[in-house]
């Protein structure tokens, strides 16, 4: 295991009234010298109790923190070479490749063809809706899975292209289907749209999708990214030249920060690397930073804001150090349970200062609040049932805010 680490004052960040500062970069590089399968990874994926799951050309690795697991063809997977990885709302890991799909409940494995129902065996990406729905988007269309019955979706039913790379779900459960020359399709469950270059859209090669809270939309083609708002309007486009590593955006994904991180590669020129993008500015990581390889093929981020990335030469772990929001949240003793949670949750809080009344807020990842309670505080410790139901998976804060203290805290909703 490789471990880089630079001294360097990232950003500054103010949630709730407290500033904080990311004081440190910490790179960690993981290859078969530490229990990888391959170097060589193409996706990857973190389950419901937090493991990170790896699909490379020889099969998938299971990382818990501290141990690792392999399976290939000779446990069940249907092919070694694993293009896409999902997991469901029941914990079961999906794993997508050119012949096809296995899904994985801890225990038993269940493989998925043509023969099944697929549209198609090529498959290049899997997620799952919050109804429990199965999506895969694969070389010959899009495919639903609801457990028994598939459903599937080509260019005759409205589709852009049948060579579909990348899906998104935004909050209102649109799907949004990233297409090799096609551009993008949105699917309401009933209406199929089209989005390409006549629309704003920088090229119609779109290889990765990725929707926020806000419904502000990101796509990721071979010639730059575009953005488009929650009317599905174009807003811009971003380029090299504007402060991406590169133009060949593979994957998109959101921290809790409300940064937006990109990785990015382009095979011919053997150029890449990861680019996080905070509305303002531009900050991009490379070999030279401690990134295991420019071929960046995914990437994921974790509970506490890691970002993992998939290359051709192993893992690259990266953590941002920690945040005075977090330093704030140990000493002011506030304590989240389960978390994650599937919706309904307990904060605990110390009464530390006295206060007779508390508001409870909940908060988005723009730092929005969207929830708000009050709570009549104890003499020393208090205990209060919260619930996340009427809102979609995530990450959210739960601020807790005295006359005198504001504390936040991560939760994680699934």
């Amino acid at each position: 295991m490789k471990k880089f680490i630079k001294n360097i004052i990232i950003s500054l960040v103010i949630v709730g009234g407290f500033s904080a500062t990311h004081a440190q970069e910490t790179w960690i590089t993981y290859t078969t010298a530490d229990g990888l399968v391959s170097n060589n990874v193409l996706c990857l994926a973190i389950d419901l109790q937090g493991n990170k799951w790896f699909g490379t050309y020889y099969g998938v690795s299971k990382f818990d923190n501290s141990n690792w697991t392999t399976f290939t063809e000779d446990d069940g997977l249907i092919d070694n070479d694993v293009k896409a990885i999902a997991v469901d709302l029941q914990g079961n890991m999906w794993f997508g490749t050119y012949y096809g799909v296995s899904k994985f409940d801890g225990n038993d494995w269940t493989n998925y063809t043509t023969a099944d129902g697929l549209v198609n065996d090529k498959i290049n990406s899997i997620i799952s809706d919050s109804e429990g729905n199965i999506w895969f988007a694969t070389f010959g269309g899009v495919s639903k899975f609801d457990g028994e019955i598939w459903t599937n979706y080509t260019v005759a039913d409205g589709l852009a292209f049948n060579m579909v790379k990348s899906i998104a779900i935004d909050n209102q459960n649109n799907k949004w289907f990233g297409t090799i020359i096609g551009g993008v399709s949105k699917f309401d469950g009933t209406n199929w749209t089209t989005i390409n270059d006549s629309d704003g859209l920088i090229n119609n090669n779109v290889y990765s999708v990725a929707v926020d809270d806000n419904g502000i939309k990101w796509f990721g083609t071979i010639l730059g990214l575009s953005k488009f708002d929650a009317d599905d309007n174009w807003v811009a486009n971003f380029t090299e030249n504007e402060g991406i590593v590169d133009n060949w955006v593979q994957s998109i994904k959101f921290d809790s920060q409300a940064n937006i991180w990109f990785g990015c590669f382009t095979d011919y020129l053997y150029h890449g690397g990861v680019s996080k993008f905070d509305n303002t500015t531009w900050t991009s990581f490379t070999t030279e930073d401690g990134l295991a390889s420019p071929d960046v093929r995914a990437i994921v981020i974790d509970s506490e804001d890691n970002i993992w990335i998939a290359t051709n030469n192993g893992v690259s772990k990266l953590i941002q150090g920690p945040s005075g929001i977090e330093n704030e949240i140990q000493q002011a003793s506030l304590n989240i349970h389960p978390n994650p949670s599937t919706g309904t949750f307990f904060i605990e809080f110390e009464n530390s200062d006295n206060s007779e009344n508390l508001e409870i807020q909940v908060l988005n990842t723009n730092a929005q609040i969207i929830h708000k309670e009050n709570v009549l505080l104890g003499d020393y410790k208090t205990t209060h049932k919260m619930s996340l139901d009427n809102y979609s998976n995530g990450i959210y804060f739960i601020g807790l805010k005295t006359s005198k203290t504001f504390s936040v805290k991560k939760i994680v909703k699934y």
